[in-house]
């Protein structure tokens, strides 16, 4: 047998990696497509890709080429060398030029990061509002409200803050922020007029907030991410157990923990800008605020309440907390109504695609509905309205059913 010289032991490697990942490749893309626990995971997978859809083979696409440029991706995606490809590229962007590789993501002062749409709409903000506009939505809120009390069920509207507005001392220095300059960040007084005109249960948590981030000794929103932290999270929660506590006293919802230590380890929602860059270096150390948490009280029993929660991705850490109660309630999770409806009961998640059949279970069985908006698009959301539908279709469902027939 020959043996190797030593100027062909990297074209050998060379060869070897090659057929290797061609493998692995040929493996994710023919074995593991139809049986997906198979499947032989890159290394190191990037944060924040979703799957897309292959377009349906046909003689327009093919020639069009979206066929084959959606096989090529998904060819790319599957090779082993892809992710570490990306986080290198990724880095040397980074570290040489200081430019973020993720366009939605911007680098402000600090080294804060922001998402660029929570920027845009803050500096965008003329200080006006549609009058129409503004009454059409807090009726819905009102209906949705009117349809819990009369069903015996407690009700909160949630507005959510932006970090943009919360910390724009951090924003970019080279970006133009008109809203400052003309002195029109405020946005929220008319919709809290609006719903104080019409009697609504609601927490305004991003004003909420605003009030409370110098009052705690550590920033209510994380350095590397665009949600609240559990500490702003916790405060809000607070507030917001209390106007459910008091519409249904039975619910038990108090208790809920905002004793906190620092850490300089931020995990989940507290780095999920940071996930997104998809580097391999990168300052992730700076405080966080981690809720301690208490002995369960011996002996105490309680019954769970049901909460129906229709919203977007802040009610996560809401829900963190709520979940750390004396009394943890049952929360059926309608994330932007149809992207996921989520589950929690008792220590577990159950993920399920959304159903109308569900939510109509829901809407009849829970003992509190939570429908929430974040300040940046309040009174825009899709959610509101496909919740405002449901209440109105189960109403007129009620109505029927009620409807005495002539003898």
């Amino acid at each position: 047998m020959r043996r190797l010289r030593l100027e062909q032991i990297p074209l050998v490697i060379g060869i070897a990696f090659v057929a290797v990942c061609f493998v692995i490749t040929a493996w994710n893309v023919s074995v593991a497509a139809a049986f997906p626990r198979l499947s032989i995971r890159n290394w190191t997978q990037l944060y924040g890709l979703t799957e897309e859809k292959t377009p349906p083979f046909n003689l327009t696409n093919f020639l069009a080429g979206d066929v084959q440029a959606a096989f090529s991706r998904r060819i790319g995606l599957a090779l082993p060398i892809y992710s570490p490809a990306v986080r290198v590229r990724n880095q040397i962007e980074y570290s040489i030029f200081g430019l973020p590789n993720a366009p939605s993501i911007a680098f402000g002062r600090d080294k804060h990061l922001y998402e660029w749409a929570y920027i845009d709409e803050y500096c965008g903000r003329s200080g006006q509002t549609n009058a129409k506009m503004l009454a059409d939505w807090a009726d819905k809120i009102k209906q949705i409200q009117d349809y819990a009390g009369s069903h015996g069920k407690a009700f909160a509207y949630l507005i959510t803050p932006s970090k943009a507005a919360v910390y724009p001392e951090f924003l970019p220095d080279t970006h133009y922020c008109p809203a400052i300059l003309r002195r029109s960040t405020g946005k929220l007084l008319p919709y809290d007029r609006a719903l104080d005109e019409r009697g609504v249960h609601y927490l305004d948590a991003a004003s909420l907030t605003a009030a409370e981030r110098e009052r705690h000794g550590i920033e209510l929103f994380p350095r590397g991410g665009t949600h609240w932290n559990a500490l702003g999270a916790g405060l809000a929660a607070t507030k917001l157990a209390s106007i459910l506590d008091a519409q249904r006293p039975s619910l038990d919802l108090g208790g809920i923990r905002t004793q906190w230590t620092q850490s300089e380890d931020p995990e989940g929602t507290d780095r999920d800008l940071v996930n997104m860059l998809n580097l391999y270096w990168f300052d992730a150390h700076y405080p966080v605020p981690k809720i301690t948490t208490d002995a369960a009280e011996p002996g105490r029993t309680c019954r769970p309440a049901k909460i129906m929660e229709v919203g977007g991705s802040f009610l996560e850490q809401i829900n963190t907390a709520l979940l750390g109660s004396r009394c943890p309630p049952h929360i059926s999770y309608w994330l932007y109504w149809d992207f996921y409806h989520i589950a929690f009961v008792g220590h577990g998640r159950e993920f399920a695609p959304p159903r109308d059949e569900d939510r109509l279970a829901d809407l009849a069985s829970s003992d509190v509905i939570v429908l929430e908006e974040n300040e940046m698009n309040i009174g825009e959301t899709d959610h509101l309205k496909a919740l405002h539908a449901l209440v109105v279709s189960a109403v007129r469902m009620t109505s029927a059913t009620e409807a005495p027939t002539d003898p």
